[in-house]
């Protein structure tokens, strides 16, 4: 039973972060110890302020430590963001690393068959990176005679790490299967794991 593109692009995040474990823990590791020397730089910040503070009126004090409860929060929001690129970026290393691997060239037989059912239609157009021509052109070439329906491979190529873009003939129906937008679709369920990671 064939895995759904999504089962797959899971697959591809869930093996990058389970063989990167330690690359990842470490990155996770240097982000928190960021986050935590920014707390350290902003409390001290805080402490400091609050001093000078003391000697204000009371409605000074409540603003400035507003604004530093709001400097704090973004160090933390921007740690956390910071380190969604770095699962984002180590994925797509991931992916890199498995081009001459059989489990690539099922994802992208995976991700054409898909696109082609949610488009439907007989007659196609295919996009990707220069360096997937080969490949892709003997897939689309599979595909075609076992679903029974006309696949171009556009001769322009266009940057991505790995995946296609597939559209119907008249270009009215498009689905971006790169892995870099399929990884922007989980960049939500990502940044939950590595909050999660964090208050473990």
């Amino acid at each position: 039973m064939s895995m759904s593109i999504e089962e797959l692009v899971r697959k591809v995040v869930e093996e990058a972060l389970r063989e990167q474990e330690e690359s990842l823990d470490q990155t996770l590791q240097e982000a928190l110890s960021r986050v935590r020397q920014r707390r350290s730089e902003i409390s001290e910040r805080i402490k400091n302020e609050l001093a000078v503070i003391a000697k204000e009126v009371r409605i000074s004090n409540v603003r400035l430590i507003g604004q530093a409860e709001q400097e704090a929060k973004k160090a933390y929001l921007l740690a956390i963001e910071e380190m969604v690129e770095d699962v984002i970026k180590d994925s797509l290393e991931r992916v890199k690393k498995l081009k001459n691997d059989k489990a690539y060239s099922e994802a992208i037989t995976a991700m054409i068959r898909g696109s082609i059912e949610s488009i439907g239609g007989e007659k196609f157009r295919i996009k990707c990176s220069e360096e997937d021509k080969r490949l892709v052109n003997e897939i689309a070439r599979k595909i075609s005679e076992e679903m029974g329906v006309k696949i171009l491979v556009e001769p322009d190529s266009i940057t991505t790490v790995g995946g296609v873009k597939i559209s119907n003939e008249a270009g009215t129906a498009m689905l971006d299967n790169t892995f870099e937008a399929r990884l922007e679709r989980l960049r939500e369920e990502i940044r939950k794991t590595v909050i999660k990671q964090l208050f473990t």
